[in-house]
């Protein structure tokens, strides 16, 4: 009879978790150059966002949707169908969330907005930062129609004194021209003048950039960049009471939108509940 053999023995060699600190520190100082390459890099991007990027600000409203706004469509229906008051709220609530953030409200708002339809820039000295100044340049451009001007065409404007401006057009390379504030400026795609906005206490600083530009906007383009960006959403669930906020460069810009966006959206509501009394009388 054969003799048992004896299973073979298997020996699993415990793995090492300690870290090799002097492997990887023989690994910065032989490459210390790449990391310090990396973090020169690095921090300058960081810089470079922080310093010449603009900033992004956030700005809210409350609103309270009242029922009746809307010619009291749902007045006596719970008492024929008792039960139905929270889902009437409820659907009456999601169609005026729809309408604040319809494209007629928004473009009735944009409408009303005058200064939206003119956009502002400044430029630094090494025309490098810019920033947006709403309501808060140096001049103001008048004009008598949208209709008139090309949207969304860069104008340059460099003051040269308390008289006199530098007009150009596509950086000076179709049309640069000196003229004289107060002045009309008429040519294919415009009809406009540019006035200081505060003649009797402006003085001219000859080490300011003294540099701006501007365009005109369309409005519908507009009004449609400015509903996707807002957000309406309610305090808590069948709550009445809505947050709207919306997000830009200004803040003083956003938080006139919104109050303007409240104004037309109430007057619109009192127009149409009086136009459905007129229309049930």
């Amino acid at each position: 009879m054969n003799a048992p053999q004896l299973a073979d023995n298997y020996y699993t060699p415990i793995e090492n978790d300690n870290i090799d600190l002097k492997r990887y520190i023989s690994l910065f100082v032989s490459n210390w150059y790449w990391f310090t390459i990396a973090l020169f890099l690095a921090l300058s991007i960081v810089y470079c966002i922080n310093r010449w990027s603009e900033k992004v600000y956030t700005v809210s409203s409350s609103l309270l949707i009242k029922d009746d706004l809307f010619g009291g469509v749902s007045t006596g229906f719970p008492s024929i169908f008792p039960g139905t008051e929270s889902y009437r709220s409820q659907q009456n609530l999601e169609n005026e969330i729809g309408i604040l953030k319809s494209l007629k409200i928004n473009y009735l708002t944009i409408q009303k907005l005058k200064d939206f339809h003119v956009e502002y820039i400044a430029v630094g000295k090494r025309s490098i930062v810019e920033s947006r100044v709403y309501n808060n340049s140096p001049f103001v451009v008048v004009y008598d129609s949208l209709e008139k001007q090309t949207v969304g065409q860069k104008i340059g404007i460099k003051i040269l004194s308390d008289q006199k401006y530098l007009l150009e057009i596509n950086g000076g390379e179709n049309f640069t021209k000196e003229l004289t504030f107060g002045k009309e400026f008429v040519m294919p795609g415009f009809d406009f003048k540019i006035e200081l906005r505060d003649k009797k206490n402006f003085q001219f600083d000859s080490d300011a950039s003294n540099r701006y530009y501007f365009y005109f906007n369309d409005l519908m383009a507009l009004a449609n960049q400015y509903r996707s960006n807002l957000s309406v959403i309610p305090i808590e669930e069948d709550a009445s009471l809505v947050t709207l906020s919306i997000s830009g460069f200004v803040p003083s810009q956003e938080a006139d939108y919104l109050n303007k966006l409240m104004d037309v959206y109430i007057q619109y509501g009192l127009d149409f509940k009086n136009q459905t009394t007129g229309q049930s009388i």
